[in-house]
């Protein structure tokens, strides 16, 4: 056996120094305090990356690769993260980032011990209290630390109701309302820092196969309302019979509303979701001529149906401080007409041709219809 002689391996450094990057995959790291650094640098030849707490060095990761690379950290504080990159000449340029620790509990809980049932009282949770809901002896709620929760109820040997810890998801903004279960799915709308939200699905017995909506350009402070225009056919035998026997003395037919996920926007944009079509967008509708922008939409609003009245016009009713609105559920949009391949073509050469000859755009964005208010009252 032998060995070649020795090469030289000079790496050649043509471009300007600079850094391109410096990232972190989240501004927060996660519950076990890990976190990724990365860079992206062009015409170094040395690549230094240094963490400070509290204004002291801490840690200094030398001879990094020096045109891109990843980096494992640990952070269980606030950390000022700088790269430094050298090149051939001396010339030294800086970068810094700054990323922080899942937060300790921002409050001090001061909750009174009773004899009432407090199931999440030695919990030590900081919790949403308006996120909190009740299903078949379960709580499923959120934390101001952005996390959901689950606890399942069951019956103790002396039929005593206890709660066990169940499950957990992390959260990437906050849940600041109740969310909704329908069968095996959990709904709950989501908001961000930057007044963005959207609206997410799991499966509320473990967890899984989570779905979420596009974001939209504004907060989710109100709950998902689940409309359902065919509710009624579950309704039971008698219900069903009364039903059926008013239908030859009523002349008047149910209206046909839409069914969907309701999301209520802040800024009174309202999104019909599709429930069993992964959350896909049905349509989209405004109240914003018709609210206060100012206060925008942080109440749920509450459905009224009726099975009673076949007339009745599912309603829902939307508060601001002290008003509350009627709102018609939106009706099912009824299909456009079928039109002729010729009576197309003419329709476009009689729009899009003026009196001078030249072409007009034909195409306009048309503004989401808005919801028709049928009353209102103060309180």
């Amino acid at each position: 056996y032998g060995c070649a002689q020795w090469q030289a391996d000079n790496r050649a450094v043509q471009a300007p120094l600079s850094i391109k990057a410096f990232y972190s995959n989240s501004a927060q790291a996660d519950r076990y305090g890990r976190l990724m650094l990365g860079w992206h640098v062009e015409g170094a030849t040395d690549v230094t990356i240094t963490a400070r707490k509290n204004g002291q060095v801490a840690a200094v990761n030398r001879s990094l690769a020096p045109s891109k690379g990843l980096l494992d950290a640990y952070v269980d504080q606030l950390t000022e993260y700088t790269l430094s990159a050298t090149a051939f000449s001396g010339e030294a340029i800086t970068k810094t980032l700054v990323v922080t620790a899942i937060p300790k509990l921002p409050v001090t809980l001061t909750g009174i011990k009773n004899n009432y049932k407090q199931p999440l009282y030695e919990t030590g949770l900081d919790i949403v209290e308006k996120s909190i809901t009740e299903y078949r002896d379960n709580l499923i709620f959120a934390t101001h630390d952005g996390h959901l929760l689950f606890y399942k109820g069951t019956h103790d040997h002396n039929q005593e109701m206890q709660w066990d810890y169940g499950w957990h998801i992390e959260l990437e903004g906050v849940v600041n309302n109740a969310p909704i279960i329908e069968g095996d799915f959990l709904y709950f709308t989501e908001s961000y820092y930057d007044s963005t939200g959207r609206a997410c699905r799991i499966r509320w017995q473990d967890a899984l196969g989570k779905v979420c909506s596009n974001k939209a350009s504004s907060s989710l402070l109100a709950s998902p309302v689940l409309v359902n225009a065919h509710a009624e056919n579950n309704q039971g035998f008698f219900a069903s019979a009364r039903q059926f026997a008013r239908s030859f003395t009523s002349s008047t037919t149910r209206p046909n509303i839409e069914s969907g996920l309701y999301i209520f926007h802040e800024d009174g944009t309202v999104e019909v979701l599709d429930p069993i079509n992964d959350l896909q967008l049905k349509r989209q509708l405004s109240i914003k001529n018709s609210i206060d922008t100012t206060q925008g939409i942080s109440v749920t609003p509450t459905l009224v149906m009726s099975q009673t009245y076949a007339s009745y016009h599912p309603q829902f009713i939307i508060q601001q401080d002290k008003d509350l609105i009627g709102v018609h559920v939106p009706e099912v949009q009824s299909a456009a007409p079928e039109v002729s391949v010729f009576q197309s073509v003419s329709r476009w050469f009689s729009r899009s041709m003026s009196d001078d000859g030249s072409i007009q755009a034909v195409t306009k964005q048309q503004a989401p219809k808005e919801l028709k208010v049928v009353w209102r009252e103060s309180l």
